[in-house]
Order: C-alpha cells, then sequence, then structure tokens
C-alpha cells in the first residue's frame, strides 16, 4: 500500500522579518514597564532611606 505524499507546510512567510509595528512596544506595556523601573529607583530607595534618616534624627 503506498502512503499519500505529504507536502511541505514550511513557507517563505515563516523567514519573513518582523515589521517595524509589529516590532515596537504597545502604550500598554510601555506605561508599566515605566511604572515598575519608577518603583524601583524611586518608590523603593525611599521607603529604605526613610527609615533609616528618621532613626539618626530621633537619636
Amino acid at each position: 500500500m503506498k502512503q499519500k505524499q505529504i507536502t511541505s507546510q514550511t513557507t517563505a512567510i515563516l523567514y519573513q522579518e518582523p515589521t517595524a509595528d509589529e516590532m515596537r512596544p504597545s502604550r500598554k506595556q510601555m506605561i508599566w514597564a515605566n511604572l515598575k523601573e519608577f518603583t524601583v529607583f524611586i518608590i523603593a530607595p525611599t521607603a529604605i532611606a526613610l527609615p533609616f534618616f528618621t532613626w539618626l534624627l530621633s537619636k
């Protein structure tokens, strides 16, 4: 019994580079990333330093 030949499903579209619009992050992703960075670099150090300075000033 012969089996049916399967044609390759690999096409040229699999190898296309993404367009500039596809590579650009969405506005929601940009806002979320900025909020996370703000939290890490502004709020977290303040939360660590504030108790230390209040402790220094209370002595």
